[in-house]
């Protein structure tokens, strides 16, 4: 048993567990083979409420901090840079911050140094420079990327590096926060305050 309320569950398909995070910001692992949840394992780095992606050898944790990795033994917090969101994309990690999309190096969550004289290295794009928005955060589509901001505004991220290209979508999408999105097959659900818009 935990002192705080569960804020947050999420299952991780590769360990076959269940991630909880407490009000707290702990997190404990429950094995589905006994239902029984162990100590805390750690903390979340951020405190934003924690967005998953399977990666590996177990789950990445995006709460706003420096990026988390479950790995089926423990939790460990990477030196990366603060992550909002977390995306698994042609053998990298994409996180957001409010400024950029930053791609980690190919088969590396570890590696967010940026050298541009190797492909595989860690790579960041923006979208809308300097049109006055954050970014909210990204939407998986089967080839492309949409990524949301929180002036209405909706990008399109195609290709992959150095093969990649950004082109506005719509100055009109309103987003209530970062978890008012999902895709589901090849269309993406945006939810606003008053409406729900399919792209």
């Amino acid at each position: 048993t935990v002192a705080d309320g569960i804020q947050a569950v999420a299952y991780d398909t590769i360990n076959k567990v269940f991630i909880l995070v407490t009000t707290g910001k702990s997190v404990h692992i429950l094995s589905p083979s006994d239902w029984k949840m162990g100590d805390s394992i750690g903390t979340l780095s951020g405190n934003l409420y924690p967005v998953f992606a399977s990666w590996e050898d177990g789950t990445l944790i995006a709460s706003g901090g420096k990026l988390q990795y479950y790995n089926g033994k423990t939790l460990v917090t990477i030196e990366s840079p603060n992550a909002n969101s977390v995306y698994i994309r042609s053998a990298r990690v994409l996180i957001t911050d409010e400024s950029s999309v930053r791609y980690s190096g190919v088969g590396d969550e570890t590696n967010w140094t940026d050298d541009s004289n190797v492909d595989s290295s860690s790579k960041f794009v923006e979208a809308g420079y300097k049109d006055g928005g954050k970014f909210i955060g990204m939407v998986n589509l089967s080839t492309d990327i949409l990524l949301i901001k929180d002036n209405r505004r909706v990008y399109r991220l195609s290709g992959d590096y150095p093969n990649w290209s950004i082109s506005e979508v719509s100055r009109n999408v309103e987003c209530s926060g970062r978890l008012s999105y999902c895709a589901v097959s090849d269309r993406s659900f945006i939810l606003g305050q008053n409406e729900v818009q399919i792209m």
